[in-house]
């Protein structure tokens, strides 16, 4: 059997039903959010280029209900000082009164960020434990959030991540399970489930989309930049259509 992409797993069963409301739309993460381009001579994490990338211009592009101000509190030093810009970005985002929230790589540098850039008073934790402390963040939202797993970026060690930033196949796998049952506990989140998507791009394998078919040997091109970890415009396009999908599907129960 060809393997088909199931993106995403909605987990929203808020108990009134509320349609999503658009007044606040918040995003936290990290690069993927921000918006990361290899393609520029200079340092990605400030070019006009890399900023195209981020998620709040696909969000407004693609969101078809009326909208406030989005705010993208994505930052590309998350993986410097992950614990000061992770809790910083969950509070600012609760102040701001989100209505809804896009945390599809809050939790990736709380699992591979190195223990020296994690931030002081949380150096000595393991991996699993730090990733609690993401989990507790976000835990204090209370309106509709879409949360990411952790995609598995063996591939990319070597390009952009180094060997002390890759968690490890097994590690990766423990966090996500953990995840899994996590958003169970917590029915205003929803999984995008970006690891599989990851992993079907990044080995070009063929994938299944919203109801379109990107044929094997095409996928990886398509959606994900040439460390094999951030996505190109179209991968983030799709990204925020797959979120989106979640959240309609949502109000339609």
């Amino acid at each position: 059997m060809k393997p088909i992409l199931f993106l995403l797993m909605a987990f929203f069963q808020i108990a009134d039903s509320k349609e999503i409301e658009w007044k606040r739309p918040v995003i936290i993460g990290a690069s993927l959010s921000d918006g990361f381009s290899l393609r520029d001579f200079g340092l990605p994490f400030v070019s006009r280029r890399s900023k195209r990338l981020g998620l709040h211009h696909h969000l407004k592009a693609n969101l078809s209900e009326k909208h406030g101000r989005i705010l993208n509190l994505g930052s590309n030093w998350t993986f410097l000082a992950t614990e000061a810009k992770g809790k910083y970005q969950v509070k600012k985002a609760r102040d701001a009164e989100a209505t809804v929230v896009f945390a599809i790589d809050y939790l990736f540098w709380y699992l591979s960020a190195e223990a020296k850039q994690r931030g002081r008073g949380f150096r000595e934790m393991s991996r699993l434990e730090f990733f609690e402390v993401g989990l507790a963040h976000l835990a204090t939202l209370k309106c509709p959030v879409v949360v990411g797993n952790v995609p598995d970026a063996g591939s990319s060690v070597g390009k952009v991540l180094s060997r002390e930033q890759y968690a490890g196949t097994e590690t990766i796998a423990k966090a996500n399970a953990r995840l899994a049952v996590w958003l169970k506990e917590h029915p205003n989140m929803a999984l995008l489930d970006l690891h599989h998507f990851h992993r079907l791009a990044s080995t070009n394998q063929e994938m299944e989309i919203l109801g379109q078919t990107i044929p094997e040997g095409q996928t990886q091109g398509l959606y994900l930049q040439r460390d094999l970890l951030h996505p190109t415009s179209t991968g983030a396009t799709t990204i925020v259509k797959v979120a989106l999908d979640v959240l309609e599907k949502h109000a339609k129960n």
